[in-house]
């Protein structure tokens, strides 16, 4: 049973490739983007157009309803449950989507927490206080978790208010901590492994099928245009339209969270501003109100929330990069050393120039491809190029993790380090920084060293200034 995955950033390719390699290897597509899940949509979600498909099925594509939310764990079992239609039917199945960790998840088999978490659920409900405490802020619901289990607190920041209300719901849930709760899971872990070994962070992960991946990359200065132009294109292909269908369901919602479900989607809280200041003049309660905005106010509210979307698709495809070198690399190569024949290996694939796609993307694409197809399934897998491009040392150092290990897994990295100097406007008045790793980036960070500079400018101008006075 063999699988295909791709990855990489968004508006890299993906997509296209996946077509044209589906097309090559008899193989059908399974969509693992968070918010290509998500009915209707196309622009804002960047679902690749039907007539551009040529006739490959694609799979987990637009099948959720608006007021569902969407998990991992229900991706990981609706893809696995494909992927055995697909090899039954005698094809293979290519796994593609910017959402890594959906991924990584159906990719690598890491012990079934959820599993374990179901078993221990109290069969009464939750209480309405619970209930309320889990629609807080992120800030918020962190400072009741810190309070229940500081252990599992220690490795989330408080804005990250998906995982925080998870962790906070599953307390609530089995009246256990969740740090006990991957307690548990680590100790069955280690005691199924071969050497025992106790250090959670490096025991096994293993590759549920046989695994080929693509990750497709393209320098960030050149595709930062890319993404800017895209964003331009979507605007005159219907995104307007979306936007507007979103916010009437926004409307419409007696509490909307911008950091659940669809409304997640890159594309429609930029536009928030925009939105309201029209609805307002839209609105006939306002009708010759003087506080209606003019059309320039209005126009620079939109101009304000493209350039504020272009900004924010921009950062998230820094953050891809990040998870894919930072997690996503580490345990493939973790689970490829570990059983070699089930391959594993990431090959990448340069999309920087276009006008070079043929030969940089597709041509190399096929040929790991078709290799990794007709390979035996006992054996380890050998491939007839490297799986960096030679052009270019840089391609060999992306594909080489920094870390051995992933970090955040282990407990003693579970830790919050605070930047008294550097204020930041995420809903703290200070950085956070989760585990040592991210505390060192931070304190080498231009932005760190800039407020030092600035404070030691300040002190000295201080001291200047008193002794002037005297």
């Amino acid at each position: 049973r063999s699988l295909i995955t791709i990855i990489g950033t968004t508006g890299v390719g993906k997509s296209q490739f996946s077509i044209d390699l589906a097309s090559h290897i008899n193989g059908e597509i399974i969509n693992g983007d968070s918010m290509q899940v998500y009915r209707d949509l196309s622009q804002i979600t960047n679902k690749h157009p039907i007539e551009e498909r040529k006739g490959i099925p694609h799979h987990l594509l637009g099948h959720v309803d608006w007021s569902q939310e969407y998990s991992v764990e229900q991706f990981e079992r609706e893809a696995i449950s494909i992927m055995e239609d697909i090899w039954l039917r005698g094809k293979t199945p290519i796994l593609i989507g910017g959402t890594h960790y959906y991924n990584q998840a159906t990719i690598i088999e890491k012990g079934d927490d959820e599993s374990l978490i179901s078993s221990m659920v109290k069969e009464e409900p939750l209480s309405q206080k619970e209930l309320a405490n889990l629609e807080l802020s992120g800030p918020a619901m962190w400072k009741l978790l810190d309070e229940v289990d500081p252990i599992i607190a220690g490795k989330f920041h408080p804005n990250d208010k998906r995982r925080v209300r998870r962790m906070l719901e599953i307390f609530y849930q089995t009246n256990t901590r969740p740090s006990d709760i991957y307690a548990i899971q680590r100790k069955a872990a280690n005691d199924t492994s071969v050497d025992g070994d106790s250090d959670s962070s490096n025991s096994t992960s293993d590759l549920r099928f046989r695994s080929l991946v693509f990750w497709i990359y393209s320098n960030p200065k050149t595709l930062e245009p890319r993404l800017d132009m895209r964003v331009d294109n979507m605007l005159t292909h219907g995104l307007y339209n979306e936007i507007d269908q979103l916010y009437d369901y926004f409307k419409a919602m007696s509490s909307p969270d911008l950091q659940r479900g669809v409304l997640q989607v890159i594309g429609f809280k930029e536009f928030l501003p925009w939105l309201d200041a029209r609805a307002k003049n839209l609105s006939s309660a306002s009708t010759l109100n003087e506080t209606n905005y003019n059309q320039k106010t209005l126009d620079n509210l939109l101009h304000d929330s493209i350039t504020q979307m272009k900004s924010v698709t921009r950062k998230y495809a820094k953050k891809q990069i990040k998870w894919i070198t930072k997690k996503f690399l580490i345990n493939m190569q973790s689970a490829h050393q570990a059983n070699p024949h089930m391959g594993g290996q990431v090959v990448l694939l340069d999309a920087t120039d276009l006008n070079q796609w043929n030969q940089t993307v597709l041509d190399r694409g096929l040929v790991f491809g078709q290799e990794f197809i007709n390979s035996p399934s006992s054996s380890e897998i050998s491939f007839s190029l490297p799986l960096a491009p030679d052009s270019d040392p840089v391609f060999t150092t992306l594909l080489t993790p920094k870390y051995t290990v992933d970090n955040s897994a282990n407990p003693s990295n579970w830790k919050h380090f605070i930047c008294d100097i550097c204020k930041i406007n995420e809903g703290t008045d200070f950085y956070v920084a989760v585990g040592q790793s991210q505390w060192d980036t931070h304190l080498e960070s231009r932005k760190h060293r800039q407020m030092i500079r600035k404070l030691k400018a300040k002190s000295a101008l201080e001291d200047y200034r008193k002794r002037k006075a005297e």
